[in-house]
């Protein structure tokens, strides 16, 4: 499965040091989300997760780092997640990706809304980076963020760590890692 972040140059926000992350800057923008399954089998072997699509989303995008981790994607406990997934043999992470579905009455919104952060290895958000500030406020541009999306834990498909619908729909966090995501950007049409 794979999920599918995109929003134009014009609806992106720099927001530069402070806050909820302590060094560094993070990309905010109000994003069109795609969740999607892209097996090529004939019946869907896990649960539909487009329904994720109807959200309204806004997106944090910002470098990859192991020890801001917990501060970045609002959980405690990730650091040792990862250090004892690299213990057990997976590869290092270099991309994140954290979600959560906030309510209409927490989001302050009519529908409720997706709270997304993206982390994106340090040399990429780089690139990324140095595009977004030259291209700020352009309308015709696109910028799309994809990552891998594992869905949710269900009776026959279980992941450690990650939540089954009902879980997520009532505030739990999504997050996992990731070999390699990527950002792209493109002319709208």
């Amino acid at each position: 499965m794979l999920a599918n972040f995109s929003f134009d140059l014009s609806r992106v926000h720099l927001h530069i040091g402070g806050g909820f992350r302590q060094s560094g800057a993070v990309w905010v923008a109000n994003c069109k989300s795609n969740f999607r399954d892209v097996t090529t089998e004939p019946w869907p072997l896990r649960g539909d997760v487009s329904f994720l699509n109807q959200y309204p989303a806004e997106i944090k995008i910002l470098p990859f780092s192991v020890p801001d981790i917990e501060l970045d994607f609002y959980q405690t406990g990730l650091a040792k997640r990862i250090a004892q997934g690299i213990e057990d043999g997976y590869p290092t992470p270099v991309d994140a990706l954290g979600i959560q579905y906030l309510d209409a009455k927490t989001s302050k919104t009519d529908y409720g809304l997706l709270g997304i952060v993206c982390g994106i290895e340090r040399s990429n958000y780089d690139v990324a980076d140095k595009m977004l500030q030259r291209h700020l406020g352009r309308s015709d541009l696109i910028c799309n963020v994809g990552c891998t999306f594992h869905g949710f834990n269900e009776a026959h498909y279980s992941l450690p760590d990650i939540p089954t619908r009902d879980e997520f729909m009532t505030g739990s966090h999504y997050f996992a890692t990731a070999s390699k995501g990527s950002i792209t950007f493109y002319p709208s049409k």
